[in-house]
């Protein structure tokens, strides 16, 4: 914010002071890293149970969330927001891209680290009516205080 200037007769007068707030630690290993994330669901029929044609869900997502910042995905119903969340999370499979969290690769890492990973990782849930009301802010995380940051100082 700007500080105010008035002007008294002649002598402008400078009033507060100028402040900027960036809380993102940028010098920092990111708590989340995702590059290029692909996740498609095949969608099969018949008694053999072949593909017959492709959802794709989620298509070349990258986006990176540094110590100090919030991340809030938004967009239409079917959009991908949910997608993204669960394969962030683990709980979905993605078709490529990359996943880091703290610095490590999710593939690189060992079958109880993924689990201790699923504890610790949440995405929080809008409530629709709510978003009704602008003023309120909501996001996937807030990684100044969301639960996964204690996960980062441990790799």
């Amino acid at each position: 914010m700007d500080p105010l200037v008035e002007l008294e007769g002649d002598i402008a007068l400078t009033r507060g002071e100028s402040l900027k707030q960036d809380t993102a630690r940028t010098d920092t290993v990111p708590v989340v890293a995702v590059e290029n994330l692909v996740t498609r669901f095949d969608i099969r029929k018949g008694f053999l149970g072949g593909v017959s044609h492709r959802v794709h869900a989620v298509e070349n997502v990258s986006f990176t969330i540094f110590p100090g910042e919030t991340l809030a995905l938004v967009g239409e119903s079917g959009s991908g927001k949910s997608t993204i969340g669960r394969t962030i999370q683990q709980l979905q499979e993605s078709t490529s891209g990359t996943i880091r969290f703290g610095g490590k690769a999710v593939a690189d890492m060992s079958r109880a680290e993924k689990m201790r990973l699923r504890q610790e990782v949440q995405y929080i849930f809008q409530d629709p009516f709510a978003s009704l009301d602008p003023p309120q802010n909501r996001g996937l995380f807030d990684s100044r205080t969301h639960p996964y940051a204690r996960f980062i100082a441990r790799y």
